[in-house]
């Protein structure tokens, strides 16, 4: 395989993939599971001077969970269960690539295939059928939805033959360079979809060209993880 190694962010071991918010070995992840809502770890004998070795050994526990901590871990993954469907997500982000497009698709060309492709992933996805709200938009949604276009996108590219013959790192670079301008150009896709089937004609003439639709009066918007500013502050 040529793709480039993940590095676990607390112990500087090989890593796989993404566990409860950071990207970490199975035995930090494990480490985490067991003692992130613990209340009896010991505090550190050393006044959190602990030195991090590079073989991925750590001589305090407390230490280790600060860690796991500071890189962005969080246990509220645990009540749900999600973080085991993210981990094999990214997994399946690694195999999908060289396995090529989960069902086999015939076109007259490359163009009419990638169409097909996209068709297809867009009813998988099923999102007039199953709409809902969320109360508020913060760091843990913004990075699962990053997450999902990556995902997405990925999956869809499975379908084009070309990006099917280049090295695997090559393939990772470009998905790297591209996830964030297809995410756009696929919302808007989505969203024109949306609007016609869910919006009256009265109110679709009244829209702008290019506006997009968000109803911020009924949803919290958390922007204090990535930016100084309040959200007030953001919008002028």
């Amino acid at each position: 395989m040529n793709s480039e190694a993940l590095i676990c962010e607390i112990c500087g071991q090989e890593a796989r993939g993404s566990h409860y918010g950071a990207v970490a070995c199975r035995a930090c992840a494990a480490f985490f599971r067991r003692t992130g809502t613990s209340k009896h770890i010991k505090p550190c004998s050393r006044k959190k001077q602990c030195k991090f070795f590079k073989n991925g050994f750590f001589t305090c526990k407390f230490c280790r969970l600060q860690k796991c901590f500071t890189v962005g871990m969080s246990s509220e993954t645990f009540q749900f269960d999600r973080d085991a469907y993210k981990v094999r997500e990214m997994v399946q982000l690694d195999r999908r690539i060289p396995m090529g497009s989960e069902t086999p698709l015939i076109a007259r060309n490359s163009l009419g295939k990638m169409a097909f492709g996209f068709r297809k992933i867009q009813n998988e996805d099923q999102i007039f059928e199953n709409l809902h709200k969320i109360p508020e938009f913060g760091k843990t949604q913004t990075l699962a939805q990053w997450e999902y276009y990556i995902l997405k996108m990925t999956k869809w590219l499975t379908y084009f033959d070309d990006f099917q013959k280049l090295e695997q790192s090559l393939q990772i670079k470009m998905i790297q360079g591209i996830w964030s301008i297809w995410k756009k150009l696929e919302r808007l896709a989505a969203i024109a979809m949306c609007i016609r089937r869910k919006l009256s004609e009265e109110t679709i003439r009244k829209m702008k060209n290019g506006t997009l639709l968000c109803n911020w009066n009924q949803m919290k918007i958390d922007m204090s993880w990535c930016s100084k500013y309040s959200l007030e502050e953001l919008k002028l």
